[in-house]
């Protein structure tokens, strides 16, 4: 089979294993039994998440160098063994403090080693159709975690939470193992068959700058995306890990109604990656961040004004919100190499990924605090201030294209 083809079968091998990785996406489902059975505090709990954002940056730091040396699979072997063994130990700790060590820190670490491995294989393996591509890696990550939650909400509900986080744990890193053996680099430079890179469109090239991080920081480019996928982040970092509270605070529903409201949310994401990815491979990550918050902000506003307490609606108000996040997880690692490259991706994807390292901070000290109605308001406002960001960013963008062009044109003619 060639290359060509087998592309497609490791995207769907990435997804998975990205799913299995994801423990800190599904910590929602544990907060309530959390809480109840060993009297920790919820705000404590959710720091594991918040933790995890905050260790994202120095790990994918780290992640970049790993993988120039090891390459994709080892990293995934190992990371999966550690990551499976963290996972476990966390059942055992009795300190909440323990536990956000265990799951914000240690495994969080192993997660986006594994994270940034995936995304720059999947993005070398896609040059063609990089934002698709990893659209459809969000997608079938979110479609996994979506019908992840009631079964991990099944096994807490049977088993205990105990016996759940072991299971969970045990599972997710044999497998992860198992299908890290199937996992393999692309050759130097790969470029499908009948395919060469597209430099008419300045916003969709796929083969241009390459800037240092140093260079990057020095353009208002960086700046306005980062602004953007601060503002995008927030309101898709809290669904991540109180879409459950936030339903039964606001509906009055239960555990279980609270659990296929997160899957129905997260199936919304599934949809979220392919659709913004596919935008971003045809007029530019900037339109697809301005669609992204042009959803977001409609959905919160139809809630509000129309359908307060439908759970219909609410599911949908917070599923457009699972639907960016998942688009702007796509997007972030696309509009890093679009932009700036693909030979420094690791490190300048780490520092414009700073964007949700403060996301996550923000999430606990505002958000967390507002009332389910005013956490919907301030969503909307999120959205309209993303949008800005992402007008700056569309001239940003092109103006980084136009300078490099420019660049090209005059040492064509020196030549």
């Amino acid at each position: 089979m060639s290359i060509d083809k087998k592309r497609w079968i490791l995207l769907v091998i990435q997804g998975i294993i990205g799913t299995l990785s994801s423990f800190a996406y599904i910590l929602t489902i544990f907060l309530g039994p959390l809480s109840e059975t060993r009297g920790w505090g919820i705000p404590n709990i959710v720091l594991a998440f918040t933790v995890s954002m905050w260790i994202g940056t120095p790990a994918l730091v780290f992640a970049g160098k790993l993988r120039d040396t090891f390459g994709n699979k080892k990293l995934i072997i190992v990371g999966a063994i550690c990551y499976g063994i963290t996972i476990i130990a966390s059942a055992f700790v009795s300190s909440v403090t323990a536990y956000v060590v265990l799951i914000g820190g240690v495994s969080s670490i192993f997660m986006f080693i594994i994270y940034s491995a995936q995304l720059a294989n999947v993005g070398e393996m896609f040059p063609d159709r990089r934002g698709m591509a990893t659209g459809l890696y969000f997608s079938i990550l979110n479609i996994s975690v979506g019908l992840l939650a009631p079964i991990v909400e099944f096994l807490i509900r049977y088993y205990g939470v105990t016996n759940a986080i072991i299971i969970v744990g045990a599972a997710c890193g044999v497998l992860m193992v198992v299908l890290g053996l199937f996992v393999f680099n692309p050759p130097e430079n790969y470029c499908p068959k009948g395919w060469s890179p597209n430099t008419s469109k300045l916003e969709t090239i796929t083969a241009g700058p390459e800037y240092t991080w140093k260079q990057m920081i020095k353009t208002p480019a960086y700046y306005a995306i980062v602004l953007t996928l601060l503002f995008l982040g927030i309101s898709g970092q809290y669904i991540a890990v109180n879409a459950s509270l936030l339903a039964q605070n606001s509906l009055g529903v239960g555990t279980a109604a609270g659990a296929w409201i997160v899957a129905a949310s997260s199936i919304c994401g599934a949809v979220g990656g392919f659709l913004f990815g596919t935008i971003c491979d045809k007029f530019g990550a900037a339109k697809a961040f301005l669609s992204i918050g042009a959803v977001m902000l409609a959905m919160q506003v139809v809630y509000l004004v129309f359908a307060q307490g439908n759970p219909l609606l609410f599911t949908l108000a917070i599923g457009s919100i699972s639907l960016g996040y998942a688009g702007v997880g796509s997007l972030i690692s696309t509009v890093t190499m679009n932009t700036f490259g693909i030979k420094n991706f690791g490190l300048n994807f780490s520092i414009i990924g700073i964007s949700q390292l403060l996301a996550s901070v923000m999430v606990p000290l505002v958000v967390a605090k507002l009332s389910p109605i005013n956490t919907l308001v301030s969503f909307a406002v999120f959205a309209a201030v993303a949008m800005v960001g992402s007008v700056l960013a569309n001239k940003g963008i092109k103006s980084v294209f136009s300078k490099w062009l420019a660049e090209k044109n005059a040492a064509q003619q020196d030549t």
